[in-house]
């Protein structure tokens, strides 16, 4: 089930604060079959759909996982930290134009390049086959949008030329 209902992580990046609101997982499917969350129409869909156990349970670890990364952060980036390391490496996603939707992918590597204080860099190789007049404009579009994207999330985009992806 795709989820619609998000915070782009852009913004929570530039919060000054987050509240963690930490809810017991039965605690929240019953404020969802009291009409808290949705409208009554869509309790039975989403309590059976995305609203279970497993998935709100993976989402509590998650959402810890995640503040333990910022705290982590804070602390490296007001020098509190012991072992004086700025920067833990760089991380490379590489883009296509073939596939899906890339916006999880690159969800995940700005994710990882901020628990290690890394810069994160957003790699698309052109090969002949995708040349501007045998690649069709959507597919241009998707490359351009996703490459886009990936710089809003403040990642630096690197566009290369070459016949074998591998070797670019």
């Amino acid at each position: 089930m795709r989820v619609k209902e998000r915070v782009p992580d852009e913004i929570v990046a530039q919060a000054d604060q987050i509240v963690n609101i930490d809810l017991p997982a039965e605690d929240l499917q019953e404020r969802l079959q009291a009409g808290k969350i949705y409208p009554k129409e869509r309790i039975e869909a989403a309590l059976a759909n995305f609203f279970t156990q497993k998935n709100l349970t993976r989402l509590r670890e998650m959402t810890l996982a995640e503040t333990a990364n910022f705290l982590d952060r804070q602390q490296r980036e007001t020098g509190e930290s012991d072992s004086g390391v700025s920067a833990l490496g760089q991380v490379m996603v590489a883009i296509s134009s073939l596939g899906p939707d890339p916006g999880r992918l690159l969800r995940k590597t700005a994710r990882l390049a901020a628990q290690l204080n890394a810069q994160w860099y957003a790699v698309y190789v052109r090969t002949p086959k995708e040349s501007a007049v045998r690649i069709d404009a959507a597919a241009q579009r998707h490359i351009a949008d996703t490459l886009e994207t990936a710089q809003k999330m403040g990642g630096l985009v690197i566009s290369l030329k070459h016949e074998n992806v591998a070797n670019a």
